[in-house]
């Protein structure tokens, strides 16, 4: 098989030969879930905020390395490192404030640490281009998203147990930054997706089959050679994207 039609399936982001790539990471209920504060996550305070940074209550917390999101009652944002140098109250630390994903950041506000860095749609968080397609399952339809770019290598993110498909949004813009076409997938059981029969989660014991339609989906879309998303027939002719606002 050639590697322009192959699909190859990964647990972690792998960006080799092959047509589509599986990334994410089925957690287990011990892992930390995604969307959710981090196990044990204090609440913090808003104490200020400024072009590019905000201000919070100093913890162990607040002065970890990396970048997060924050989540509170009807906001979420995503922060960067802290800021060394610059100025702030002695029980504070300043972080890079990249931005405000959903509501607003308001002093006072109470907030936790969550590994879901973004929120919302790949325009939303990330001023990407992308279209709302649908893949095939043995359910029924699947909502996805796809945003398109140059390569023929697709790459698929997932996300894991108790996420959505905003998780993986953390590494949409490195992949597109690539020139890696995404396609972003949901699902049993994910809003706006089929439900499992009985209404539960089988960790992964049923839904591989939703990813395994989803790879077929790339590796047909990738074969034709298209800039966007494939068509129910093979090798349909090239779609026009559309651009998120």
């Amino acid at each position: 098989m050639r590697p322009r039609t192959a699909a190859a399936v990964a647990a972690t982001t792998v960006l080799g030969a092959g047509t589509a790539v599986l990334v994410g990471r089925y957690a287990s209920g011990a892992a930390l879930t995604p969307g959710r504060p981090l196990p044990g996550e204090p609440r913090l305070t808003v104490h200020s905020t400024a072009a590019g940074q905000v201000t919070l209550t100093r913890t162990m917390a607040s002065q970890r390395p990396g970048t997060y999101g924050l989540t509170g009652d009807g906001c979420h944002a995503a922060v960067g490192p802290v800021i060394e140098g610059a100025p702030h109250p002695a029980d504070c630390v300043v972080r890079r404030l990249e931005s405000v994903t959903r509501g607003t950041l308001e002093p006072g506000a109470r907030v936790r640490f969550t590994p879901q860095v973004y929120a919302g749609d790949p325009g939303q968080a990330l001023g990407l281009a992308y279209e709302d397609v649908e893949v095939p399952g043995e359910l029924g339809a699947f909502p996805a998203w796809y945003v398109l770019a140059a390569r023929d290598t697709w790459v698929i993110t997932m996300h894991g147990l108790g996420g959505t498909r905003e998780h993986p949004l953390v590494v949409m813009g490195f992949l597109h930054d690539k020139q890696l076409p995404v396609l972003g997938v949901s699902y049993r059981g994910d809003a706006g997706a089929p439900r499992s029969p009985d209404g539960v989660s089988h960790l992964g014991h049923t839904e591989w089959r939703d990813l395994d339609a989803a790879v077929a989906y790339a590796a047909r879309g990738a074969s034709c050679s298209m800039a966007g998303p494939p068509a129910p027939r093979p090798c349909a002719p090239r779609r026009t994207r559309r651009c998120a606002t």
